[in-house]
């Protein structure tokens, strides 16, 4: 059953133009050859090697954070920054000075992470259940948004 989903996922990938793998490269390396054994590995964010370790630990307790809170639909920043022991306003700028994106980018691409991980590991999630890891009441929009972020419909990793 496994090679039969990595036969899948490569003949996807072999359809893929220029410009959709660019925006896909990001996640291959989940799908293709195997998940990421440790979930609360930041490397998958591809951020500058020379981040002090004590930035690396705060992402790593935002992402843990996120995870534990994915299936929510919304996720607040009010909540967050009180998790986080810290002002939204900080919440804001420490998340934009450590990768450079907005706090509510950084938590789509971590849950965008998160749908490609049940994906890859083969979980039997239904499209419903990925939209609402990815925080989508709306399957329609989750379904457009992942298109819009990887140039492939989603359904067409679904084995």
């Amino acid at each position: 059953r496994l090679m039969e989903k990595q036969e899948h996922f490569s003949a996807i990938l072999d359809r893929l133009g220029e410009e959709q793998r660019k925006r896909f490269s990001q996640e291959v390396s989940l799908v293709m050859p195997f998940v990421h054994e440790k979930k609360n590995d930041i490397s998958w964010l591809k951020l500058d090697t020379k981040i002090p370790v004590s930035d690396r630990v705060w992402l790593r307790k935002f992402e843990s954070l996120i995870r534990s809170q994915a299936p929510k639909f919304e996720l607040h920043l009010k909540l967050l920054s009180s998790v986080m022991a810290m002002t939204e306003r900080q919440l804001y700028r420490q998340v934009k000075r450590l990768v450079g994106l907005s706090p509510k980018a950084l938590i789509s691409r971590i849950r965008f992470h998160i749908v490609w991980e049940n994906i890859a590991a083969d979980s039997d999630c239904t499209l419903t259940d990925l939209a609402r890891l990815a925080g989508f009441a709306n399957i329609k929009k989750f379904r457009t948004s992942f298109h819009e972020n990887f140039g492939i419909e989603v359904t067409e990793l679904l084995y």
